[in-house]
């Protein structure tokens, strides 16, 4: 993903974010089936299972439910790899998002104390998990591929409102 401006830091903690988040949304019928075999191919890593996320070179592969996964890139050129990849094979389809979420990434020491003043340990998964959960009162997908390190997914037009929301968290910690 791409280097992304401080929101802001406490003792322990450093938030930023970043916005028009390369995304693409794999749906398919069948997790076992044609489509998600392709997909695996392609991104050289099998689809995560429930509640997973995993890191395979340029991709990052996140669990959403049990018919879509996540493929997030730091470059548009890498998920239209998969796009292309994925044209022809049946049983599933590809649905660009970039621009669509918005991304906040915890990292640091203090990141599960923050995460439950945002709304509970539900929302801080264990390393190599997602979770859904509601923080700062909004739908946010969390994905954790590091101990002291989480990214928080979130619908683009709630993006503000979850930043303001740990902006204030992280004030409160200084």
């Amino acid at each position: 993903m791409a280097e992304a401006p401080t929101l802001h830091a406490a003792p322990g903690i450093t938030a930023t974010v970043e916005h028009g988040l390369p995304v693409l949304s794999l749906r398919y019928f069948d997790a076992e089936g044609e489509f998600a075999a392709a997909a695996a191919r392609a991104a050289g890593v099998p689809l995560p299972g429930p509640g997973h996320v995993v890191r395979s070179g340029p991709f990052i592969m996140a669990w959403r439910s049990p018919t879509e996964t996540l493929c997030l890139a730091a470059q548009e050129a890498a998920l239209a790899f998969i796009e292309q990849a994925l044209a022809d094979h049946p049983g599933g389809c590809t649905v660009e998002l970039t621009g669509a979420l918005s991304a906040v990434h915890l990292e640091g020491v203090r990141l599960d104390d923050v995460v439950s003043r945002l709304g509970g340990l539900a929302g801080a998964p264990a390393v190599g998990a997602t979770a859904r959960a509601r923080l700062a009162d909004v739908p946010v997908l969390v994905l954790r591929l590091e101990t002291e390190g989480a990214s928080l997914l979130v619908e683009r037009p709630l993006a503000e409102h979850l930043e303001g929301w740990i902006r204030e968290t992280l004030l409160d910690l200084a």
